[in-house]
């Protein structure tokens, strides 16, 4: 199975995986497969793409006026769709 169908296998989640990634958000490739496989809609691409830069660019900020804040690092991200779509569940 190529890891682009890993990605976007589970109708409910798209995994962006780490290396799919830069400060400036998804690497042009990984958008343009997103796209391709009609997982997430036209308008909902650039706000993700703007959300993903938005997160970083807030924790560099406050990474930058504190010394207990952590700097930025990149992370796999999982969005979840629709927003309710997968829940987590405890057996406490």
């Amino acid at each position: 199975m190529p890891l682009v169908d890993y990605y976007f296998d589970d109708p409910r989640l798209i995994l962006i995986p780490i290396e799919q990634l830069t400060p400036q958000g998804m690497r042009p490739e990984f958008a343009a497969a997103l796209a391709a496989a009609r997982v997430v809609g036209r308008r909902t691409h650039p706000p993700l793409q703007r959300r993903l830069c938005a997160v970083l660019g807030r924790s560099a900020s406050l990474a930058a006026r504190t010394r207990t804040w952590a700097p930025p690092r990149l992370r796999h991200v999982g969005v979840v769709i629709p927003p309710l779509g997968v829940r987590r569940t405890c057996s406490c």
